[in-house]
């Protein structure tokens, strides 16, 4: 074999295996941004749905929290005077209506947990101002018995439990804890 002959079949294997390396770089370096950008997708949206569902908790609880705090209000208006202001059964029929839409929202985007306990706190603060209401439907001008205020009282102060319980756990979903 004559050196020219060498020559060439060395230069034709240093451009094979410099060709070979340089697509295996480049095939290394495509991996590591196509990795990169799924990662940054991937952040995005779970920045995204953080934000989806913060404004959904934030929205369900204000909604719940609004109910308590006209039951409550009611509740201690009967306890404490003898003319109370009470909510209409329209006021009552909206309060409830609100926070069930509101739910409906928690209940499309929350993980099943959240939205469990977030259905306990619907139906329980519905069972409340329903009992407001047939108060007010039975005898408006007559305070329900004490036996029946307490046992309503008792409800909301198990609902305040369940609305800082619930807030906690849509805190801890937000923050990925």
């Amino acid at each position: 074999m004559d050196a020219a002959l060498a020559g060439l079949i060395g230069a034709l294997g240093g451009s094979v295996i410099g060709a070979g390396g340089a697509w295996g770089a480049a095939l290394v370096a495509f991996r590591g941004a196509r990795y990169q950008a799924d990662r940054q997708v991937a952040g995005a949206h779970e920045q995204w749905l953080r934000q989806v569902r913060r404004e959904t908790y934030a929205a369900y609880l204000a909604q719940v929290r609004a109910a308590y705090d006209m039951a409550t209000a009611t509740t201690r208006g009967l306890r404490w005077n003898e003319a109370p202001s009470l909510p209409s059964a329209a006021e009552l029929r909206q309060a409830i209506q609100e926070v069930r839409e509101a739910y409906a929202r928690v209940e499309l985007e929350a993980p099943r947990h959240i939205s469990l306990d977030g259905y306990e706190l619907m139906a329980a603060v519905t069972a409340v101002l329903l009992k407001i209401d047939d108060w007010i439907d039975e005898a408006p001008s007559t305070v329900p018995s004490t036996a029946a205020r307490e046992s309503v009282e008792a409800l909301q102060n198990a609902i305040g439990r369940k609305i800082a319980a619930l807030a906690e756990s849509c805190a801890a979903d937000i923050h990925g804890e």
